[in-house]
């Protein structure tokens, strides 16, 4: 099916659907950084690029894309799980070393 796959937005698209679904996070993750290159103002594709770097335990750089998300996805289904990871993530951030 992928071979045959004309439009990398489309292609790129199903491969971020099949990362997820294999916890390929590594594969949702390109997908997701292909797709964005292209698409900025898709939001809903910095919750799937969050969603990997998180499951590869990157949480300080899915950040980044969780602020984009959360500033422009509140009526999307995985915005409260976004909010929740955002704040958490941020608040670690800004704790001192050894406290």
């Amino acid at each position: 099916l992928l071979s045959t796959m004309r439009n990398e937005n489309s292609l790129d698209l199903v491969k971020m659907e099949d990362g997820r679904l294999q916890h390929d996070w590594a594969g949702e993750l390109s997908a997701a950084d292909s797709y964005l290159q292209r698409n900025a103002t898709s939001y809903d594709a910095y919750w799937r690029k969050a969603e990997a770097l998180v499951n590869l335990g990157r949480p300080a750089e899915a950040v980044a894309p969780l602020r984009v998300y959360v500033k422009y996805s509140h009526n999307e289904d995985e915005y409260p799980r976004a909010a929740e990871l955002l704040k958490q993530f941020e608040s670690e951030t800004t704790k001192a070393p050894g406290k």
